[in-house]
Parts: C-alpha cells; sequence; structure tokens
C-alpha cells in the first residue's frame, strides 16, 4: 500500500472510530432530549400572537384557559405502583412547563374556563377538595397583581345528582359561581353551566316554560335576569362538556 493511501486509510478509519460514533449518537441523544423537555413547549407558542393593536390603543391582553384538569394529588401512604406516580409526576411536570411558556405572553387578565380539577366532584369533604384546588394553584402560578377568574365545570363541582356539599367547597376556592366582570370597556359574565343545567332540569321537571319559572336564589337563572340591560360590549363565557360557549 503506497504512503498516500495509507494516510487516506487512517483519516477515513478514524473518521468513522467507535469512539466518534458513539459520541455522535450521545450530542444526538443530548439534542433530543432538550428539544423534548424544552424546545417543543416554546416552539408550540411561536406562531401564537397576540393581535397588533392601532398605534393610538392600548389594548388589554385576556388569557382564556380551558380544562386544564388537574389530577387528584396522590396520597403518601397509598398502595400505588411506581408506574402510577411516575406517569402522574411526568403528567405534572409537562402541565407546569406548559403554563410557564404560556404566561411569557404577559397577559393581562386570565379567566380559567372550567375544569380546573380532573375529580373535584368526587371527594369525600371540604379537605381533600382544598388539598385538589391546593395542587390546581400550585401549578398556576401568576403574579399577584393579574386578575384571575374562574369558571366551574362539571369536573368541579359535578353536575345532576351531584350532592349539593361538592358545591359548597366551591366558592371558598375559586370565588362566586356567577361573575360580572368589567374588564377594558366590556363586560364579561361568567357563567356557573353546571348549576344552570341542574336548574333547568327542575324546571322541566315540573312542566313550567322558562318566562314563567321563577328562578332560584342565587342561582344562575336569577344572576342573567338580574343583570343590567343595555351594557355595550356584553360578552357571556359558559364552559359545557362540548367546550366554551360565548354569547
Amino acid at each position: 500500500m503506497r504512503l498516500g493511501e495509507r494516510r487516506k486509510f487512517k483519516s477515513s478509519s478514524h473518521f468513522y472510530s467507535p469512539t466518534l460514533t458513539i459520541n455522535f449518537f450521545r450530542l444526538c441523544w443530548i439534542v433530543l432530549v432538550i428539544w423534548g423537555d424544552l424546545g417543543a413547549f416554546y416552539w408550540s407558542l411561536s406562531t401564537c400572537k397576540w393581535p397588533e393593536p392601532s398605534p393610538s390603543e392600548k389594548p388589554t391582553r385576556v388569557l382564556l384557559v380551558s380544562d386544564p384538569q388537574v389530577q387528584h394529588p396522590l396520597e403518601k401512604d397509598a398502595q400505588t405502583s411506581f408506574t402510577s406516580r411516575l406517569r402522574r409526576f411526568i403528567f405534572d411536570l409537562n402541565l407546569k412547563k406548559s403554563w410557564d411558556v404560556t404566561t411569557r405572553m404577559r397577559p393581562h387578565v386570565v379567566i380559567f374556563l372550567g375544569d380546573m380539577l380532573a375529580s373535584g366532584r368526587d371527594v369525600k369533604d371540604e379537605i381533600e377538595y382544598q388539598r385538589h384546588a391546593k395542587k390546581f394553584k400550585s401549578i398556576f402560578t401568576l403574579h399577584p397583581s393579574i386578575p384571575v377568574f374562574h369558571i366551574p365545570g362539571n369536573s368541579d363541582v359535578g353536575m345532576g345528582v351531584s350532592p349539593g356539599a361538592i358545591r359548597n367547597h366551591y366558592p371558598g376556592v375559586f370565588g362566586p359561581f356567577n361573575q360580572q366582570v368589567a374588564i377594558h370597556n366590556h363586560t364579561f359574565l361568567l357563567i356557573d353551566a353546571p348549576g344552570l343545567v341542574d336548574e333547568d332540569y327542575k324546571r322541566a321537571g315540573h312542566g313550567v316554560g322558562f318566562d314563567k319559572w321563577p328562578a332560584l336564589p342565587g342561582g344562575t337563572t336569577a344572576f342573567v335576569k338580574n343583570v343590567e340591560r343595555g351594557k355595550n360590549n356584553l360578552c357571556c363565557i359558559q364552559a359545557s362538556a362540548h367546550g366554551v360557549t360565548f354569547r
């Protein structure tokens, strides 16, 4: 073998050496891990932009968050498999990272559109409900200066045959069932859809039309009827099993 051929053979063999190949795949693995752990979350939000305002207008950015479905915190002494705990940990971690990326949009107001909790309707008592809600708030953290509003979903308070005690746990954690909120010259009506459905079942059971139905005190129907008429830019928001309804 000639000298030039030897050198060429050595350089090519070094290029395909096991050490270089292993290091190459290590680098690819590191890039994939970093991308899956952080890059994918930032990329998912790269095309999500606030509408461009006119030069003379100062906009208010309202962020709507639907169905976070935070899972119930696991009991410390619960007989849960390692796989289940690991799956729950990864789910919560991804939810937290998604929220951290979303808050980089710097909203001025945040409205959660129901189903904050995955199984709030299944809790045994108020203490368990508060533990569940505490986990939700530990994930969805915000600066105290940012107003936050919540709309109850059926996973939060139940619906139909759900016990009334579950609904009693909600206001102390998330606020009123129905709210009228003024945001930048707009009036938002945040509607308790599960409560409205329960009341409508009672109305239908009595065979009474909506116009003749005596609204239940403190219920959604009474709230809507008491809303001031003639308001401009009125926006009604309610959560349902099929999504979020705007009116």
